[in-house]
């Protein structure tokens, strides 16, 4: 280290977490300064990552002059408390934040410099420019008055402090050095390797959406910005060369522009026939360009790059979208998108949000029955609406017009280990729990019929899709069934009132303000999503969960006169007992069946027109996923976790059709169902 430079640390402490992506916002900020020759004499550049003790990282950085932290919701607590500890240490050395999470109106500036003493300036808006000017207004002579975007102390100033002009964007993105390919990123990897799981990557910048809950929604940043294909060529050639398996591309919505998405995607495919690598492509998809992401998403996965389709709809309620800004995909486009992809073997993930404005339980639980489709593929994830720094629905107008109450709790990301954090802080999100349409008490039920009917579905699939199919039960209509027996009688269904009770518990801890997720018996150091961790509850309770399920099934056509064929019924059973992954573990299964349901419920699953039912004896083989195979309860466990509850096995018809003679009676009245659980009677055992 050349002693006569000032040592400038940019650092990010990461998600606390064991997901831990090759880091870019801070690396672009600190790549564009150093490429400066001005700054490159007077300063000597270097990174910190992750989130070790945090005296130990202040103990990394010697003699500082500025250190400079990227500021995030997952990470803000822990970086105020690095610049407080650096302050403590070096007084003279200059403490600088930026990121999302850094205020950016003028009244809640002066409030977070007085509740933080030990922070010098921020920085608002994009960072690479302003923070290189930064460093130019910290030699000698320099004004920081004299640059716009940021916020600093001055005591002369009828406030104590200075928020200087509006920060612009940066419009030509080739004007920013790539740490990819200026060995930053060598160099962090040579620090960081093992623990690093992916990596981000950038090709676009800015949205043109104004949803209200985003960072992305400020319309600052609405200009859409593009790298240049040349430069994302070498990057990826970088990522595959050096291995990496995951990318995340950081852009808001990927596939908006059509042509040169399709050429990135091809890039990314070139790469991996090269190197093998990439395997995985995650990405936030256009929110309204149906025919465009197929294309892109084509030449993925035929390039055997996994992706997913996320469609992110957020509710199906207009007046909710309305008062979110939120402008979605048309359902025939949507609906378009998601057959394209089934017909390939693709899957999509429709993501759904909890605690917007306008919407309530009914319409809540309206959106939810409408994600939960028959097809395998066709997926849905809730998230909880948390209020952003710096979001228009986090400003105190939305507060109000909406009437919304929050609470603060640990946040986490999803299904993740999270590190001891012993001599740390904890990070905080705010979590929606009440607005004008919704009041705590529905927030409640909306979260339990949320989370909990997720769990049920996902573990109950083909029954429950074959009531809704045959008998016209909608799953939210089974789902609540099930929630209000629950409540009601406990003691007779142990499993699924376990899967509950989680949930509950998870909830309150929300309204408590302790944490948002929680781990599970075997699994504590994990940040389990509830509805996660309730299927992971059933699985591993699997046979008394089935049985429950039944019985359960029976209760809910007892109430409404509806009387059904139980030798069928018990073959939907036996087929959905073999196609999810259940302990003691089995790679393979075979089971055979008085119908033809394996047939039915693979069209089902499938998107397929229906065949008749038919009773004639059928044997099935199911296989599991080839990279799934845990040796223990706590390797189960874990996979169920990181497959998000459920993966189905494949199923195979080996012996169709083979006539067989059954009794007369063949569709039981409900009073003469048979009240032994089907797994007492063979079929359904491993």
């Amino acid at each position: 280290m050349n002693s006569s430079k000032r040592n400038v640390y940019l650092v990010d402490l990461g998600s606390g977490s064991d997901l831990n992506l090759l880091p870019l916002g801070f690396t672009l900020v600190g790549s564009y300064s150093a490429a400066d020759p001005v700054l490159s004499a007077a300063y000597h550049f270097d990174y910190r990552f992750l989130r070790p003790p945090l005296e130990t990282l202040v103990d990394d950085m010697p003699d500082p002059a500025v250190v400079a932290l990227a500021c995030y919701n997952w990470n803000i607590r822990g970086s105020l408390e690095v610049a407080r500890r650096v302050k403590l240490r070096h007084p003279g050395a200059i403490t600088v934040l930026g990121g999302c999470s850094v205020p950016n109106d003028h009244e809640r500036i002066g409030v977070f410099l007085h509740q933080h003493p030990y922070v010098d300036i921020l920085v608002r808006g994009e960072g690479e420019q302003i923070f290189s000017e930064l460093l130019h207004q910290l030699l000698p002579g320099g004004d920081l008055h004299l640059l716009n975007g940021i916020s600093f102390r001055d005591h002369e100033a009828p406030d104590a402090f200075v928020t200087t002009g509006a920060p612009g964007i940066i419009h030509d993105l080739t004007a920013l050095p790539s740490p990819f390919l200026n060995g930053v990123m060598d160099r962090l990897l040579l620090r960081y390797r093992d623990q690093i799981t992916g990596v981000l990557w950038e090709t676009t910048r800015g949205c043109p959406y104004s949803c209200s809950f985003c960072y992305w929604g400020d319309s600052a940043m609405n200009k859409l910005r593009r790298h240049d294909l040349d430069r994302l060529r070498a990057e990826i050639e970088w990522i595959g060369r050096n291995q990496f398996s995951y990318i995340f591309a950081t852009d808001p919505n990927f596939g908006i522009l059509s042509k040169r998405d399709e050429a990135v995607a091809a890039m990314v495919v070139e790469t991996k026939q090269k190197y093998g690598f990439p395997k995985q492509f995650g990405v936030n998809w256009s929110k309204n360009a149906g025919e465009r992401i197929l294309r892109v998403a084509d030449i993925l996965s035929e390039g055997g790059i996994g992706t997913t389709i996320n469609t992110a709809v957020q509710s199906f309620h207009e007046p909710t979208l309305s008062a979110v800004k939120r402008l979605n995909i048309s359902r025939d486009d949507m609906q378009m998108v998601k057959e394209a992809l089934f017909a390939k073997g693709g899957s999509t993930m429709t993501e759904i949000i909890l605690g917007l404005p306008m919407d309530t339980y009914e319409s809540f639980v309206a959106t939810i029955n409408q994600a939960m489709s028959s097809q395998i593929g066709d997926n849905f994830i809730i998230y909880l609406c948390q209020l952003i720094d710096n979001t228009e629905l986090a400003s105190d107008s939305s507060r109000e017009q909406y009437k919304i109450d929050g609470r603060l709790c640990r946040g986490s990301a999803q299904n993740r280990v999270y590190h001891d954090k012993s001599d740390d802080v904890e990070e905080l999100i705010e979590v929606i729990v009440e607005t004008s349409t919704m009041p705590i008490p529905d927030w409640r039920r909306a979260y339990v019929a949320g989370y909990c009917g997720t769990s049920i579905y996902r573990v109950g699939f083909f029954p429950i899709n074959f009531l809704r199919y045959f008998h016209n039960v909608e799953p939210m209509d089974f789902i609540e069934f099930t929630i209000a027996e629950l409540e009601r009688d406990p003691v007779d269904f142990p499993t699924l009132s376990k899967g509950l009770q989680h949930v509950v518990t998870q909830q309150q801890m929300i309204l408590d303000g302790i944490a948002e997720k929680m781990g599970i018996e075997g699994l504590e150091d994990v940040a389990i999503n509830p509805d996660v961790a309730a299927c992971a509850i059933f699985l591993y309770d699997s046979r008394r969960f089935f049985t429950e399920l039944r019985d359960m099934s029976g209760r809910l056509l007892a109430a409404r006169g509806i009387s059904l064929d139980w030798e069928v019924f018990e073959d939907v059973f036996v087929f959905q007992e073999a196609s999810v992954p259940i302990w003691p573990w089995e790679a393979a299964k075979t089971r055979d069946f008085l119908t033809n349901i394996p047939e039915v419920m693979e069209a089902m699953g499938k998107g397929r027109p229906l065949p008749v039912i038919e009773k004639r004896a059928t044997r099935a083989r199911f296989l599991a996923p080839i990279d799934q195979q845990p040796q223990t309860i706590l390797d189960y466990l874990r996979t169920c976790v990181r497959n998000t509850g459920v993966t189905f096995f494949s199923c195979e018809i080996v012996i169709p059709h083979q006539k067989i003679v059954l009794p007369a009676s063949n569709s039981l009245p409900i009073s003469t169902m048979p009240t032994s659980g089907f797994m007492d009677e063979g079929k359904g055992s491993p």
